[in-house]
């Protein structure tokens, strides 16, 4: 973490928006990150540094954030991430022309690599303005792959009504359809984000899906995971959470009910063929 920590701070310090808020919420880093976000903190004023006296696990700590967020719009950042300057600036002008309708604009996203190096521009396909929640719940489970837009700017009372990020496998999902059945989302065509990819990110470091699950609740262990049908399930219980009609309700339960296993089938099938053999290997770990 502390390879990029300042690079990210930086990047979210120099934006050409400067009424801003910078929370940091350090999850008890065990290297030099503690020091290095100290000094930032009497850098800048604009800074409100807390610290986890033990891991929370990775949901617990982006939620802390956003309950320690005061503005009317709302972003989270990786500490391995990159803005352009005129991103936040671009996103704000946005959300205000748009009205409540939108609840969330994001940029394209630039893929780097570990050294900053550009790899990609990433297509998310999730410009999503239709007046209809389930039309817009059908185009993201119908396009989504990488997660990026929840590192876009939101209506913070839109993503406090969705509750945060799940703690659990690829609960962001969740959390984007969550976003979606209660407002637009509009995409800018400019690459004003940049993501790195490598190898100690979250999830190519964790090799097994009850490996990931931990990560984001250490408090729990867990001896074989289903994350595709996690995932169906909580789907369906966030359409019944959302502000809708009864109308709309129906309409999108029934896209969850049909889309999910049709897009992931092949998924669903793997999570039950592979308990026995995950089953066998935490029997044969504990002996």
């Amino acid at each position: 973490m502390a390879r990029y920590v300042s690079s990210a701070i930086e990047s979210l310090l120099g934006q050409d928006y400067q009424n801003l808020e910078l929370v940091i919420s350090d999850n008890a880093s065990t290297d030099t990150t503690p020091e290095i976000l100290e000094w930032w903190a009497r850098l800048d004023n604009r800074i409100r540094l807390f610290r986890n006296p033990e891991n929370l696990g990775a949901a617990a700590n982006f939620n802390r954030v956003l309950e320690l967020a005061e503005g009317k719009y709302f972003r989270w950042a990786g500490y391995d991430d990159l803005l352009e300057p005129e991103m936040l600036t671009r996103c704000v002008t946005t959300l205000e022309a748009t009205g409540d309708r939108c609840v969330l604009v994001y940029p394209q996203t630039m893929i780097i690599d570990d050294s900053g190096n550009e790899v990609d521009v990433y297509d998310n396909r999730l410009d999503m303005r239709h007046e209809d929640p389930a039309d817009r719940l059908r185009h993201m489970i119908r396009n989504v792959r990488l997660a990026n837009p929840i590192f876009g700017l939101m209506r913070t009372d839109a993503i406090k009504d969705v509750g945060g990020l799940p703690a659990y496998n690829s609960g962001d999902l969740v959390m984007i359809a969550g976003l979606a059945l209660r407002g637009w989302f509009t995409e800018l065509p400019e690459p004003l984000f940049r993501r790195r990819m490598h190898e100690g990110m979250s999830w190519k470091a964790m090799k097994t899906p009850e490996g990931f699950a931990s990560f984001f609740d250490p408090s729990k262990r867990h001896l074989v995971v289903f994350p595709m049908w996690r995932l169906w399930r909580e789907l369906l219980a966030e359409v019944f959470r959302a502000p809708l009609t009864g109308r709309q309700r129906r309409k999108a339960a029934l896209v969850v009910v049909l889309e999910w296993p049709r897009r992931k089938w092949r998924r669903l099938r793997h999570e039950i063929v592979r308990v026995p053999r995950v089953i066998a290997r935490q029997v044969l770990k504990r002996r």
